[in-house]
């Protein structure tokens, strides 16, 4: 009895054109791993400089609103130093000394923006380094600006110009200076004021509000973003000690200069007021409160 075996045995094969297969299904594994790796390392490089990036707009803009930040309160301090002997109806009317009660806005949400001296957008956007050409939209009227008041038919002097007051540091790059910051004052009527007119004080109180400006890095997607802003204001009351014509008052008699004296002078008037310390006319306003607005 045969059995016969159906088993086949097949031989290698070890031919030029399966060897060729074998290596282009190699290379095509190889590619695709390359290909991975390369996307890998490319979105995590992408990753790293967008953080790089994130970062440096983070600590810039911490210290522009910092530096805003600084400057809006030293325009406070300005201010109160510089409210000392002024009357505060000059300031409320502006250099102009401009009383017309149809200047100050109806609505409550437009009376609390008049208090800044320019606009939110204005200010984000504006050229510290010369900001005349981008405050030309404001009022010629300079209503609430610090000045010395109009007397005789002139315009009052201002303390603090439309243009603000610049803050400066030494160039890290070079000699001379950097501006680093501006600020800009404006004075109102408190609301709470006894009578009608927003450009008469009869209470004795205003409010002074302080923009500070501080250059970022600039932002053109959507509105411009160039400086940081930050606004503080502060409630300042007129206080009188003394009701009084002067400080101190000297009475006696005519003083005639010395013998020595050969011309024929006029005799020193019997009150002599010395005006060594500040007339109580002078309004004398201490530290005020202060409240940050942004």
């Amino acid at each position: 009895m045969r059995f016969i075996s159906l088993t086949r045995f097949h031989k290698p094969n070890t031919s030029q054109e399966h060897a060729s297969n074998f290596w282009r299904q190699q290379e095509g594994i190889a590619a695709l791993i390359a290909i991975t790796a390369l996307s890998v390392f490319s979105l995590l490089g992408l990753y790293l400089s967008l953080n790089a990036t994130t970062e440096v707009r983070i600590s810039e803009n911490y210290e522009s609103h910092q530096q805003a930040d600084l400057a809006a309160r030293a325009g406070l301090n300005h201010a109160r130093e510089l409210i000392r002997g002024l009357q505060l109806n000059d300031l409320l009317q502006g250099p102009k000394a401009i009383d017309d009660p149809s200047k100050y806005p109806s609505t409550r949400s437009l009376q609390y923006a008049f208090r800044n001296w320019m606009d939110w957008s204005t200010a984000r956007s504006l050229n510290i380094l010369d900001p005349a050409s981008d405050l030309t939209g404001l009022s010629s009227d300079d209503l609430g600006l610090i000045n010395t008041g109009k007397y005789g038919g002139a315009d009052g002097t201002p303390l603090v110009p439309r243009t603000g007051i610049a803050l400066t540091a030494p160039d890290p790059d070079g000699s001379g200076t950097v501006t680093t910051a501006r600020y800009f004052l404006k004075v109102t009527d408190n609301p709470e004021d006894c009578d009608t007119d927003p450009f008469t004080d009869c209470d004795g109180i205003v409010i002074v509000r302080s923009t500070g400006v501080a250059r970022t890095i600039r932002e053109t997607g959507g509105p411009v973003r160039a400086n940081s802003v930050a606004v503080y204001e502060a409630k300042f009351k007129e206080l009188r000690t003394f009701d009084l014509d002067a400080p101190v008052v000297v009475e006696g008699d005519g003083v005639l200069p010395g013998a020595r004296s050969t011309s024929t002078a006029a005799q020193i008037p019997t009150a002599l007021a010395l005006s060594t310390a500040l007339a109580p006319s002078t309004p004398i306003l201490p530290t005020p409160s202060i409240r940050r607005i942004r």
